[in-house]
């Protein structure tokens, strides 16, 4: 067994303690190849429909794949300062559930059933679960939903609690992946594969879009948006699993205007 050698072993010691004394903690890096591993699980395929716009030209518009006739609900936690995607699904006869603690009511708030609470993986005071959510809102024999989830870290949690019931019971679901970044903490990583490998049980992939809020982390070669946008159809609608050859797609936009847009590596698709 080599020894380290004394000197570095001290610096090592004393970097470490600087560091701690301040509450910065270091990690090794995940090894590259369960990183790729991670990636692969998140490319999106042509699942033989067109794609569409729902929601604003900026953050908040999300494509989807063209089949919302037979669409009855949309069930959205995370509300914005916007509901331009809900605003447009009742255009198309389409009723939103909305739910967040952090705020009081949605924008326009009259076209939505709004529910003043957190979806989380338990219930309390402020807090209820997702397919709690579902039940006390619609009937037990509903399906075919669209979900549109934008809960700045907390998915990982929700969709880990979802009820693979529920979860075959939707149609399309578009949700926003937050910390990506941690992608190289192995904790992190394993959670993130957790998630989609339970997704992928019942869905496949339509399209990914980089949002440009919140900036990138590069690893070696690889370009990885700390934020990221993922539309998911459910098995049953696929009509086709090929392989998408270029993004961003026409319809994308930048999420906000001012900030350099994001270009994803070909890792990605």
């Amino acid at each position: 067994m080599n020894k380290q050698n004394p000197i570095i072993k001290k610096i090592k010691k004393f970097v470490k303690n600087f560091f701690r004394k301040r509450n910065i903690e270091f990690y090794r890096r995940a090894k590259k190849k369960r990183i790729l591993e991670a990636i692969s699980l998140t490319k999106p395929f042509d699942l033989g429909h067109s794609l569409i716009r729902v929601g604003g030209e900026g953050d908040g518009g999300y494509l989807l794949p063209d089949i919302l006739d037979g669409i009855k609900y949309c069930f959205s936690p995370g509300v914005g300062l916007i509901s331009e995607f809900e605003s447009q699904l009742k255009n198309r006869e389409i009723k939103s559930f909305l739910a967040d603690f952090t705020v009081d009511a949605p924008a326009a708030e009259d076209l939505f059933k709004f529910e003043k609470k957190f979806i989380k993986s338990y219930n309390s005071e402020n807090s209820i679960t997702f397919d709690d959510w579902i039940m006390n809102s619609v009937n037990p024999t509903d399906k075919d939903f669209l979900v549109q989830m934008d809960i700045e870290g907390s998915e990982y949690e929700v969709i880990n609690s979802i009820s693979n019931f529920n979860l075959e019971k939707i149609k399309i679901m578009v949700i926003e992946f937050h910390h990506l970044q941690f992608l190289t903490n192995d904790v992190f990583l394993e959670n993130y594969i957790s998630v989609f490998r339970k997704l992928k049980n019942y869905f496949e992939i339509n399209h990914i879009h980089p949002n440009n809020c919140c900036g990138v982390t590069i690893v070696d070669d690889l370009v990885i948006p700390n934020v990221l946008e993922v539309t998911f159809l459910n098995k049953k609608y696929v009509q086709r699993k090929n392989q998408i050859i270029h993004l961003p797609n026409s319809l994308d936009k930048k999420n906000v205007e001012k900030k350099k847009d994001i270009k994803l590596s070909y890792h990605w698709f």
